[in-house]
């Protein structure tokens, strides 16, 4: 089952200035109900968590190097305006890279969410809301913050904790971190497999189910070889 949502696709123009937005488009994402019950993991939680604020934005890039990164920028907003939407990600992360702007980040964010990249995309969102509204203005960062909860709706935040000093852990294959810690990673909802080893001690693996939407935590402990 898909859920179609509508993303406002209002894209910062020149800086200063603010591109109008565009006709409304809608996009087939999974659907946010959980359908299924989780397994594997505790859900703490269906209600998704707007980031806060925790750092302030510092304009640092040279002059010649933000003129460079408003050109490509601006050759990006045109190609989004053709739907070229792969040749505008890759021109934004350009940009980005010469500026790292939150408004740069504001529009990579829309275009991952019209490349139905949901993941991806929420994070754009979420970075540009940990820096507060002056860099994008409030009225975009409403927008950031309504797309981030729209995007999250169909995503997962999984926490894992372990206090088993020297484990390491991994999601999907990809090392989380070595114990002991608790982190939370933003996961597509689904199944996702959790492992776990460390010399002498029995491994782990076990497939786990996410519904979309909640804010599940796991713990992990191995037992040691007798």
């Amino acid at each position: 089952m898909h859920a179609r949502i509508t993303i406002l696709l209002g894209l910062f123009c020149w800086f200063g200035q603010i591109a109008p937005v565009a006709a409304q488009e809608k996009l087939d994402l999974p659907d946010a109900k959980p359908k299924a019950n989780a397994q594997g993991v505790t859900v703490v939680t269906q209600n998704i968590v707007l980031p806060t604020q925790t750092q302030n934005y510092e304009d640092v890039t040279p002059k010649a190097e933000a003129e460079k990164a408003r050109a490509l920028f601006t050759e990006a907003n045109a190609k989004f305006e053709d739907r070229q939407l792969p040749e505008a990600l890759e021109l934004y992360q350009q940009a980005y890279a010469m500026w790292p702007h939150p408004r740069i980040l504001f529009n990579m964010g829309v275009t991952m969410a019209m490349m139905s990249r949901p993941l991806e995309a929420a994070n754009m969102f979420k970075i540009v809301l940990e820096f507060g509204p002056d860099p994008v203005e409030m009225h975009r960062y409403k927008e950031a913050q309504e797309k981030y909860l729209e995007l999250m709706g169909t995503l997962s935040v999984l926490t894992m904790k372990c206090t088993q000093e020297g484990t390491k852990i991994y999601v999907d294959g990809g090392l989380l971190a070595m114990c002991p810690f608790q982190k939370s990673v933003t996961l597509t909802g689904g199944r996702h497999l959790v492992t776990a080893n460390q010399d002498g001690y029995i491994p782990l693996s076990e497939d786990i189910f996410l519904p979309p939407g909640v804010v599940a935590e796991k713990s992990a402990q191995l037992n040691k070889f007798e």
